[in-house]
C-alpha cells in the first residue's frame, strides 16, 4: 500500500537488500574472482533425474542431473540475529564458483545449462544446485548386444584452482530409486553408479587438479530386440533345415537357402545402423547372423551335390563298389531306412517271366517260363541248334525278333536297377547330410547363446527370462 510510504518518498531496505549490500555490494569488498582463503573443500552430489539417451553409434551418453556442489566462503557470513535471516538467495555470477566442469563432454559445453541462484547459511556454507543437460563421451561394448551391459564414466574436475586451493573431499550419488526425481528409461537400467574420487593431471603438464568419477553401471532392456532381431534370427536360423523336406525334384532345395541369405540382409542393416563400427569384437547377433549364412551356404552345396547325385544313371556313371558298400549296404541301417535288399533283382527278374512259351507264343498265361538270360533258340525240348537251323525262314526270323525283344528288356531292367540304386545312394547322402546339418545347427546355435553372461536385472524385460 502506497500511502503508507513517507512524504519525501524515502526508500526503503529490507533486511536481506541490507544484507546483499552487506555481503556482496559495492562497498563489501568481496571479489568473486578470488578463492577463499586456504584450501577450499568442495563436496559434490549427483542428482541423477533421467538417462535422456545412450547413442550407440556415436558412443555417448546423455543424461540430466542436478549437480549440488557444497562449500564454505568465510567472506560470505554474517550475524542472524543482527539481519533476522539465516539463508539468502543471490545469483550465481554474484559469488565464487569453484568450477566444477565435466571434462569428458562431446558438445564442448563444459559448463551447466542454467546458472540459477545460489543459497548462503549465514555460517558461511553455499551450496549450487544447477539443472544440467550433459554428453558425455561412452565407449561401448557391443560382444553381447542386445544383451550387453555398459560402464559409462562422468569425470568432473574442480576447474578453479589446482589440488592444493581446491579439493572435492566429499562426493556421494544421491538415490536413483527416487520415483519422485529419476524417470526410468525405456531402454536401459541402472545397477549402480559408484563414485570415485581422484586427481586429473592436465596433459602435457605437471598441474593436477582434483577430480571425482561416477560411473554409471547399465544394463539393456532387450525385448524390442528381441523380437525384432534376434527371434527373426533363430527362424532364418532353422528355416534352410526345411528345404530337407522337400520334393526331390524341386528347385526350392536350392532356393530356399539362398532366399534365406537374402533375407538375412535386413536384420544386418538394423544392426549396422544401431552399433558402432567398431573392430574390438564381434557382437553376439552377428555371430548368429554369420552363422546362418555359413550353414545357408552349405546347404546350397549339399543341395546340388545331392542333385547330382540322384540324376546320374548306368549311362552317365558307373556304380562303384565303395558306394555300394558305404550308402547301400552300411550306413542305411544306422540312419533308420529300409535297406535294398539282395533279393529285389530276382522278385524283379520273376516278374519279367512267362513272357514267352517253349514253342514261340508270345504273352502266355500258361505253360513254361523264360529266364531272360537264355537264348530264345533253345527253349523248346529237345531242339537242338542244327534243327533249329532246319526251321522256315519266317520262323527263324520270328525267333530272331523274340530274341532281340528278350535282350531289350533285359538291358531295360538292368538300367532300372542301377538307376535306382543312384537314387538311393542319394536319399541316404540327403538323410545323412541333414542330421549332421541339424545337429550342427542346433550345437552352433546353443554355443553362441551360452556365451552371453547371465544378468539377473535383465529377465523381466526378456522373452527368454533367464
Amino acid at each position: 500500500d502506497f500511502t503508507d510510504l513517507p512524504n519525501n518518498h524515502t526508500k526503503i531496505k529490507s533486511k536481506p537488500m541490507e544484507l546483499y549490500d552487506h555481503l556482496l555490494g559495492e562497498n563489501s569488498g568481496y571479489e568473486r574472482l578470488a578463492k577463499p582463503a586456504g584450501v577450499t573443500l568442495v563436496g559434490l552430489q549427483l542428482q541423477l533425474v533421467q538417462i535422456v539417451q545412450l547413442d550407440q553409434k556415436n558412443q555417448l551418453m546423455k543424461t540430466s542431473t542436478w549437480p549440488t556442489s557444497l562449500w564454505h566462503d568465510s567472506r560470505l557470513s554474517w550475524n542472524e540475529s543482527k539481519y533476522d535471516v539465516d539463508i539468502i538467495r543471490v545469483p550465481s555470477s554474484k559469488v565464487w564458483l569453484p568450477g566444477i566442469v565435466l571434462i569428458n563432454n562431446v558438445d564442448g559445453k563444459f559448463d551447466v545449462s542454467f546458472a540459477c541462484n545460489v543459497l548462503i547459511n549465514y555460517t558461511g556454507d553455499v551450496m549450487w544446485v544447477p539443472p544440467s543437460l550433459y554428453q558425455s563421451s561412452c565407449p561401448l561394448d557391443a560382444r553381447f548386444f542386445p544383451y550387453d551391459t555398459q560402464s559409462c564414466n562422468m569425470t568432473f574436475v574442480a576447474w578453479s584452482g589446482e589440488i592444493d586451493k581446491v579439493m572435492i573431499t566429499d562426493a556421494t550419488q544421491q538415490s536413483y530409486n527416487d520415483t519422485n526425481v529419476y524417470y526410468d528409461n525405456t531402454e536401459w537400467g541402472i545397477s549402480d553408479i559408484p563414485v570415485t574420487i581422484n586427481n586429473w593431471t592436465l596433459p602435457g603438464t605437471n598441474i593436477v587438479y582434483s577430480a571425482v568419477t561416477f560411473q554409471f553401471l547399465l544394463y539393456r532392456k532387450p525385448l524390442f530386440h528381441e523380437c525384432t532381431l534376434v527371434i527373426p534370427c533363430l527362424i532364418l536360423t532353422g528355416l534352410p533345415l526345411l528345404s530337407f523336406c522337400l520334393p526331390r525334384n524341386t528347385q526350392g532345395r536350392i532356393t530356399l537357402p539362398i532366399s534365406t541369405v537374402v533375407a538375412l540382409t535386413l536384420p544386418l542393416l538394423n544392426v549396422s545402423k544401431v552399433l558402432p563400427h567398431s573392430s574390438d569384437g564381434t557382437p553376439f547377433i552377428l555371430k548368429l547372423i554369420i552363422f546362418t549364412e555359413i550353414m545357408a551356404t552349405l546347404l546350397v552345396i549339399i543341395s546340388v551335390v545331392f542333385l547330382n547325385i540322384d540324376r546320374r544313371s548306368p549311362a552317365t556313371h558307373k556304380l562303384q563298389g565303395w558306394v555300394r558298400a558305404v550308402f547301400i549296404n552300411t550306413l542305411p541301417r544306422y540312419l533308420w531306412m529300409q535297406g535294398r535288399h539282395k533279393d529285389k533283382r530276382k522278385n524283379t527278374e520273376e516278374a519279367t517271366r512267362n513272357l514267352f512259351y517253349s514253342d514261340g507264343t508270345i504273352f502266355a498265361n500258361q505253360g513254361p517260363t523264360v529266364h531272360l538270360n537264355e537264348p530264345v533258340l533253345n527253349l523248346s525240348p529237345g531242339l537242338d541248334e542244327a534243327e533249329a537251323r532246319k526251321l522256315d525262314p519266317k520262323t527263324t526270323e520270328a525267333i530272331a525278333l523274340v530274341n532281340y525283344i528278350a535282350n531289350h528288356f533285359k538291358e531295360d531292367y538292368e538300367f532300372c536297377i542301377v538307376n535306382n540304386d543312384w537314387n538311393y545312394v542319394a536319399a541316404v547322402y540327403d538323410k545323412l547330410c541333414f542330421i549332421i546339418v541339424a545337429l550342427v545347427t542346433v550345437v552352433g546355435t546353443l554355443q553362441i547363446f551360452l556365451t552371453i553372461p547371465h544378468i539377473p536385472e535383465r529377465a523381466p524385460y526378456s522373452v527368454f527370462r533367464f
